[in-house]
């Protein structure tokens, strides 16, 4: 489906709503917020319009709205506005990650910290079969995650060297991947998102980096991370013999 501007302006505002909320987004805090054009009678009609069509849903315990999985996706294709970051924090990043380039298990568990801190997201790597994780206190910061029995459920599979191979493995090229939700075919991810990308590690076997958080999570600041850290991780790694 096609949708219109119109639609498409109002699935933005709840989507960023969303995420900056995690609650479920209301008309009357819409037409309160934002200035769309419309009555509140139109602006229902088009949310509703906008859930028959599958870009949102209804929370049973709520009268808004959230984005479903399409609706992200429809965000993350037509609507976001990567951020670009700032030239001085480049050049730190590769500094510090070329400082530590031959020490190869402390680069790759430096990069994934540096990747944690600057995203303030939980961040993983993969390479020879061994998981680095750094930031998983991030996930404690999302309400997504206040229940104790979601909150394990998700950390005894992002420690999975088993799990991680199966999901890297979605790739289908060498460019930088999202997989939001259901589209990880887990339960207990239904509630996440993850960014990520290949890079190329020592001796032609392949490395994989990423960005796992809310499926709310900041995509327009995580996705130039993910490709800028992989980027520089694969520029380091060349020097090795």
């Amino acid at each position: 489906m096609t949708i219109t501007k119109r639609q498409e302006e109002i699935l933005k505002r709840i989507i960023k709503e969303f995420m900056k909320t995690a609650q479920a987004v209301g008309s009357l805090t819409l037409s309160e917020k934002y200035d769309l054009g419309v009555s509140p009678a139109t602006l229902r009609a088009e949310m509703s319009r906008l859930v028959e069509e599958g870009y949102l849903s209804k929370p049973h315990s709520s009268s808004g709205r959230i984005p479903t999985t399409l609706g992200i996706r429809y965000f993350l294709e037509e609507i976001l506005r990567e951020e670009e970051m700032e030239a001085l924090q480049e050049a730190e990043i590769k500094e510090h990650l070329f400082h530590n380039r031959f020490q190869r298990s402390k680069f790759i568990k430096e990069a994934v910290n540096v990747l944690s801190k600057i995203t303030n997201q939980t961040a993983l790597s993969l390479v020879d079969d061994m998981v680095f994780v750094a930031g998983i206190s991030q996930l404690v910061s999302n309400p997504e995650f206040y229940d104790i029995n979601v909150l394990q459920g998700v950390l005894d599979i992002i420690e999975s060297e088993r799990f991680l191979t199966t999901l890297f493995g979605k790739l289908e090229n060498d460019h930088l991947k999202i997989l939001i939700g259901d589209e990880m075919g887990l339960e207990a991810l239904e509630e996440c998102s993850i960014v990520y990308a290949p890079f190329n590690y020592y001796r032609g076997e392949k490395g994989y980096l990423g960005v796992l958080g809310p499926r709310r999570m900041r995509y327009s600041k995580v996705i130039p991370a993910v490709r800028t850290v992989a980027k520089f991780l694969e520029e380091a790694i060349t020097g090795w013999e």
